[in-house]
């Protein structure tokens, strides 16, 4: 118990609680990290690399707010960015041990456990309904307000940093099987809530993998094996999963749909590509400064009003591509500084190793696919994930020096 709460280690564990409990309550605990850290003597380097990486994401955002008319709109986006900061640079200004490192992991895993044992007691009381509703781009109810996009893309990000975790653990550590048993579960409910978002990511991740295993001499045995397990449990799923396979079908009907330009209400990717050319358009009529991040929903709403009167209100989305986001609230100029601040955080934050390389990608797919830093969840995810990041890549630089000293002494 003293380890929890020893480097305000305590902190983090009540901030995941948070997390999946309340919004007001993850605002809250996020600005309390802040300033019980403020009376500790901080690692100023790190500190400063942080903040300036996030100056240049949260800049675009903080200035826009002078020429947006919703001023209500730009103040909430602009708010949600500040959990980089508040979150971001709290846990990486921590002193954390191995230890509580994995004691962190471990109650992040557990609650993903807990929330996706919830949405499986959903379907077992509702299962006819819900296998239905994956023929119309619906899913299985899930904690985070139902936010399947960002929780799919958060077990990826479990899965990869509990086994990065027990990766550095000695080979005969009894944390093991309770860890990769817990990485299979979330891997199977992966596929049963069947988000397309999170199995993206995860078979990038698990693409990336096979070929390291395969370019690496002393793993290469283990690649062919890897590939035939992963196409084994593809296929496996696909018939044993009734909402994997409605959601495919779905998908291929859907895609087809919109190829042929025939754009129908409720149509997941269509109404994501709309998204992405509405904010495109909004950005073309403020090149260079953008229209400001409190009138890019007003203006992309006209938008639709003008080239799709039929959509729904709930089908006229803000875009679903961060770099589009940006362009239609800052323009050019805020592309830029989102994209120099992406880069100073994957510099200074990411080394090279397998898991650092994997993780940098799962983390920029769905900023890619979706708006996922313009909400609570997305932008804690995405500051949580990259703090413990630098936490595990300290482990193994201080590992590397320890056993370094202990060769020449």
């Amino acid at each position: 118990m003293k380890l929890v709460f020893k480097n305000y280690c305590w902190t983090v564990i009540l901030l995941l609680l948070s997390f999946f409990i309340s919004r007001a309550a993850l605002s809250f605990i996020s600005v309390l990290m802040i300033l019980l850290l403020l009376k500790k003597n901080l690692d100023k380097k790190i500190i400063k690399q942080f903040i300036t990486a996030s100056i240049f994401i949260i800049i675009p955002v903080a200035v826009s707010g002078f020429w947006s008319s919703d001023v209500k709109e730009w103040w909430q986006l602009f708010s949600n960015k500040l959990l980089l900061i508040t979150v971001g640079v709290a846990i990486v200004s921590l002193q954390l041990s191995f230890k509580q490192i994995k004691i962190i992991i471990w109650t992040l895993t557990v609650l993903t456990l807990l929330a996706s044992g919830w949405s499986v007691w959903q379907y077992i009381n509702n299962k006819q309904l819900i296998e239905q509703s994956y023929l119309v781009a619906k899913v299985i109810p899930v904690w985070l307000d139902d936010d399947h996009i960002r929780f799919s893309w958060l077990i990826v990000l479990t899965i990869i940093l509990m086994c990065w975790q027990l990766n550095l653990q000695s080979s005969n550590s009894k944390e093991k099987i309770p860890g990769y048993i817990s990485v299979l579960l979330l891997f199977a409910f992966l596929h049963f809530m069947a988000a397309r978002t999170g199995l993206l990511c995860l078979y990038v991740a698990l693409i990336i993998f096979f070929f390291y295993f395969l370019w690496k001499q002393k793993t290469r045995k283990y690649a062919a094996f890897f590939f035939i397990i992963t196409i084994a449990i593809i296929t496996l799923a696909f018939y044993v999963l009734p909402t994997l396979k409605n959601r495919m079908q779905y998908v291929v009907w859907d895609v087809k749909q919109f190829t042929n330009n025939n754009y129908l209400q409720g149509s997941a990717d269509g109404g994501r590509w709309l998204s992405i050319k509405a904010g495109f358009d909004v950005g073309l009529m403020k090149p260079i400064q953008g229209v400001g991040f409190g009138d890019i929903r007003n203006e992309a709403i006209k938008w639709y009003d003008v080239h799709y009167p039929k959509t729904l209100p709930n089908e006229r989305f803000i875009p679903h591509s961060e770099w589009i986001v940006y362009f239609a609230g800052s323009g050019m100029v805020g592309v830029i500084a989102f994209t120099v601040g992406l880069c100073l955080l994957y510099h200074y934050f990411f080394r090279k190793n397998i898991f650092c390389f994997v993780t940098a990608f799962v983390l920029i797919i769905p900023l890619i696919t979706d708006d996922s830093l313009e909400g609570q969840y997305g932008i804690t995810i995405f500051s949580f994930v990259i703090a413990m990041v630098y936490h595990l890549n300290k482990t193994i630089y201080t590992s590397a020096v320890a056993a370094s000293s202990t060769l020449h002494t």
